[in-house]
């Protein structure tokens, strides 16, 4: 438990995802490929349950935390704004994929 609140891997874990995630959209934006849209998802997923796992041990912990707590509520939005984004960009390829598809069967 006393690892998960250590600031160098709180802080570490969150700052390495949050530039995975923008390496992996660099890459998709110059070769389009589809998969890493579903990484993408996963990665802030991932960020996000993270964060929420933390803040969950910051509250049940009985010894002294170093930092700030608000600072973990940042990678928290941020993941989850990202994986509602990364949801509704899902969502709307399956629509526009089905539509295709039926269009092409009649």
């Amino acid at each position: 438990m006393l690892i998960m609140l250590n600031p160098y891997f709180v802080i570490g874990v969150c700052i390495f995802l949050i530039l995975l995630y923008l390496l992996f959209i660099y890459i998709y934006r110059k070769n389009h490929i589809h998969y890493l849209l579903f990484a993408l998802l996963l990665i802030s997923v991932f960020l996000t349950i993270f964060s929420f796992q933390v803040l969950q041990a910051a509250a049940v912990s009985t010894h002294p935390i170093h930092y700030d707590l608000r600072l973990l509520w940042i990678p928290f939005i941020l993941g989850a704004c990202l994986t509602i984004i990364n949801l509704y960009r899902g969502i709307r390829q399956l629509i526009v994929y089905r539509a295709k598809r039926s269009k092409n069967n009649k």
